[in-house]
């Protein structure tokens, strides 16, 4: 068996790879280039950072002059770069996956399978589906997000349904009715949402007919609400039978504030509208999509994971007058903390055996960290990242400049 040197207990610098999905932020405008200090090109839409180990685009490490795919370092070293927690409950591979997402327009329509479904899809249609694994996630903003979140409560939905004789017309009469004088039972309001969904299969052109009906209806008021505004925005780019130009009429718009945060469990059925925040989630790429995307789409299979029930959407509030912040979610595969130091200002961190990722948002620290004795210094500034290797368990941020910077670990209350 071949054996390595030892990985020294040292932070790790990261480059990482850039996602160019279409509805990503473009132009001068673009965040992703701003933070990482590098042109826009023309044209190119800057849509997503990932910071991690996902086999679909792993983040490289910089050793010496080379650049290594961090994989392949993890299969190396996995308890020093994991831990021995980690790798008995994980088993060889970085639990989350890091990212800055910037949404220039409208994400489609999606939802995440749970461990028990992801398995199972995974099995079935490994090309649409790479992971075995589910994905909670939390959206934290960095500026501001817009986003469609979870379903609306009973009595919205009833109230869409009276407002838009377009989109019950599109359901249909004995659909609507049944719901109506049932409402108040659960699995009525789930196989009413469940049958919409199914509709967008089964009457394609009925559903495009509604759709421009609605289309034309809104068009000769003199104001609109903002869903109304977002819905013509978006039936623009999607001029056919797209089920989600309905979809959003049944969900929760939220807009969060710098450094507000929300967390998504298995089945919440969501879409980010605008805005760039720093996302964490377990380490999985499988996203069920059905409506406002040009991506493959599976209603059959969303319609099996959706969550239906009635629930509040709970907004995470950042503590700005905290140094360090931890962002609480239920999951097991990580934890987000976000760090806001002034100038010339020193906080010590003692982490337990797990990984962890950095990245500076804005201004410059330096992490300062043990070594053969002596403290040695690595240098971040704006858009840099690096990974803190389990062997790593205390170091220290000093901020050369007022500095934020957003941390993700696998949590010691995991194990």
């Amino acid at each position: 068996m071949k054996t390595f040197p030892p990985l020294q207990p040292q932070p790790l610098r990261l480059v990482n790879s850039i996602q160019h999905y279409s509805w990503g932020m473009r132009g001068e405008s673009a965040f992703i280039p701003k933070l990482l200090n590098i042109p826009a090109e023309l044209n190119t839409a800057y849509a997503e950072l990932w910071m991690g180990a996902n086999s679909s685009a792993p983040s490289r490490v910089l050793l010496g002059t080379s650049q290594i795919p961090l994989t392949k370092l993890i299969r190396q070293y996995p308890q020093e770069i994991l831990g021995p927690q980690v790798v008995s409950h994980f088993g060889k591979q970085l639990p989350f996956l890091f990212k800055i997402l910037s949404a220039g327009e409208v994400l489609s329509i999606q939802a995440h399978p749970d461990k028990k479904q992801a398995e199972a899809i995974h099995r079935i249609d490994p090309k649409h589906y790479p992971d075995d694994t589910h994905k909670p996630e939390i959206a934290i903003a960095l500026d501001e997000l817009t986003a469609l979140v979870g379903f609306k409560n009973t009595a919205e939905i009833l109230s869409v349904l009276k407002n838009y004789p377009e989109i019950s017309g599109f359901i249909g009469h004995e659909v609507v009715s049944f719901f109506q004088s049932k409402s108040n039972k659960p699995e009525v309001r789930q196989q009413f949402l469940s049958t919409f969904f199914q509709f967008s299969i089964k009457k394609r052109s009925e559903l495009s007919n509604s759709i421009d009906y609605l289309e034309r209806r809104l068009l000769t008021l003199s104001a609109q609400t903002e869903t109304e505004s977002l819905f013509l925005k978006l039936r623009k780019k999607y001029p056919g039978s797209d089920i989600g130009l309905f979809g959003l009429f049944f969900l929760n718009l939220i807009h969060l504030k710098t450094g507000e945060a929300i967390f998504l469990p298995a089945g919440v059925p969501h879409a980010y509208v605008y805005g760039n925040i720093v996302e964490c989630m377990a380490n999985s790429d499988n996203v069920v999509r059905a409506g406002l995307t040009p991506k493959f789409q599976d209603v059959p299979t969303l319609i099996n994971i959706l969550d239906y029930s009635e629930k509040n959407v709970s907004i995470l509030t950042d503590d700005k007058n905290a140094e360090r912040f931890t962002y609480s979610t239920p999951a097991d595969e990580f934890a987000v903390q976000r760090y806001r130091l002034s100038l010339n200002k020193s906080i010590f961190v003692q982490k337990p055996q797990t990984p962890e990722i950095l990245i500076c948002i804005d201004g410059k620290a330096d992490l300062l960290f043990p070594i053969n004795g002596s403290i040695q210094a690595m240098r971040l500034k704006t858009g840099d990242s690096v990974l803190v290797p389990a062997v790593l368990e205390r170091y220290e941020l000093k901020t050369a400049e007022r500095s934020v910077i957003f941390s993700a670990s696998t949590p010691q209350s995991s194990f």
